[in-house]
Parts: structure tokens; C-alpha cells; sequence
């Protein structure tokens, strides 16, 4: 409700390393009332430098997400054309990069394949600090702060593996062919399918479990 409820891990993830790939999975449902937030934050806090964001920016309605470097510099930026999100429904984001390769980016929304559309802001040759902080949070409104994402979130992944998402087989890991949600692989260094009220934090993948703050509800929406 977006009351100081969100998900918080003080200490680096098991097994975290920098990576110029990865994949990135959720489904996201913004509240009409949500004036954005983020669904992941890797580094916001105090504890390092920024690495990774994905966030939804409510004054275009577009999902988007943020890359940093070692030094803080950003080297992938890339976001969803205005208006593509709309509130109180369902989608599934899925989006795969190696920065160090144009060809090789795909962005899906909801099985939709979206990448050529999507403005690419920035896009280097370069590492991603993953393992560069030890301050993470998922549905916060702002990174590294007490605000919270305002709606519901289940299934939120990441791994350091680029995958062709134009390969339908990729892409039924994360979501089934009548659009339905899908819980993710346990492969990734973050897997939370948030699928259980009493631990909403439980990481399935390798990198640890995150901490819930406040209180939380499921849905039970299906």
C-alpha cells in the first residue's frame, strides 16, 4: 500500500559479480495513486556505489532502467516509449542486454516485442558495478529511501546471462503463451516470486534472501 513496506538487503549479494549481460524479469502493477517507483535498486543506499535500477517513471508512464560502471558513470539507459504503462494492470517486463553488443537487446512487454521502439539513451561498451554495493531494495519509491512502491510486484529476477528473447522458449521462463504469469527460474542471482505473504523476501535464486519492512499482502489474485 505503499506504506513503509518494501523489500531491503544490507549485505552484498551471495556470489555477486560485474557483468556487461544480464536478463531482468518482473510483473509490476502500478496503482493510479503510485507517483513511481522502483521495482529493483542495486546500490542505492550508503553502503557503495550505484549499480542497477529498473524503475517505472510516472510522469511518461514508461518502464525503465539505468546501468552504472565502477566510477558511477551511467553506461546503459534505456526506457519504454511514453505512455506504455498504464495503472491498475498487469505486465509482465522482461528485457535481456550485453552492452557489449547493440545487436544483442531485446525488451518485452507482456510478450510483445518492443526493442525497436525503445529508446536507447545510452549504451557503452563497458561493466556493470553489480557487485560494486552492499545496499539493495525492491519497491521503493525512491533509491535508497523510506518511500515504497504504491501497487504489486511478484516474480522479480536477475541474472548476468544475455539471452535471445526473440527465441519463444527464452521468453517462457518469465511468461506462458496465454500471457500468464510464470514463477521464475531458481538460476538467477535474484528470484523472488513473492508468492508467500509470511515471507515476501524469500530469494529461490543464489544471491540471498532480502528483508521485508512494514507489512505486506498478498493478493491471492492468481
Amino acid at each position: 500500500d505503499g506504506t513503509n513496506d518494501y523489500l531491503s538487503r544490507s549485505s552484498d549479494l551471495i556470489g555477486n559479480a560485474d557483468s556487461k549481460t544480464f536478463t531482468f524479469s518482473a510483473w509490476v502493477y502500478i496503482d493510479s495513486s503510485a507517483s513511481g517507483g522502483y521495482v529493483l535498486n542495486l546500490g542505492g543506499g550508503t553502503g557503495g556505489q550505484r549499480a542497477f535500477d529498473v524503475y517505472f517513471a510516472n510522469s511518461f508512464k514508461r518502464m525503465q532502467f539505468v546501468a552504472y560502471n565502477s566510477a558511477g558513470t551511467q553506461i546503459g539507459r534505456g526506457h519504454l516509449v511514453d505512455n506504455s504503462i498504464t495503472y491498475n494492470t498487469w505486465y509482465n517486463v522482461l528485457f535481456s542486454i550485453d552492452l557489449a553488443n547493440t545487436s544483442n537487446r531485446y525488451f518485452y512487454l507482456n510478450d510483445v516485442d518492443l526493442t525497436s521502439s525503445v529508446v536507447w539513451n545510452i549504451y557503452t561498451n563497458d561493466t556493470i558495478n553489480f557487485a560494486g554495493s552492499t545496499e539493495h531494495y525492491i519497491g521503493v519509491y525512491d533509491a535508497g529511501v523510506t518511500g515504497e512502491w504504491l501497487g504489486r510486484l511478484a516474480g522479480v529476477y536477475l541474472d548476468y546471462t544475455y539471452r535471445d528473447l526473440s527465441v519463444e522458449s527464452n521468453r517462457r521462463d518469465f511468461i506462458d503463451a496465454d500471457g500468464l504469469y510464470v514463477t521464475p527460474p531458481t538460476s538467477g542471482i535474484i528470484s523472488i516470486p513473492m508468492d508467500d505473504a509470511a515471507d515476501p523476501g524469500r530469494n529461490d535464486g543464489t544471491g540471498g534472501d532480502f528483508t521485508l519492512n512494514g507489512v505486506v499482502a498478498r493478493s491471492n489474485r492468481g
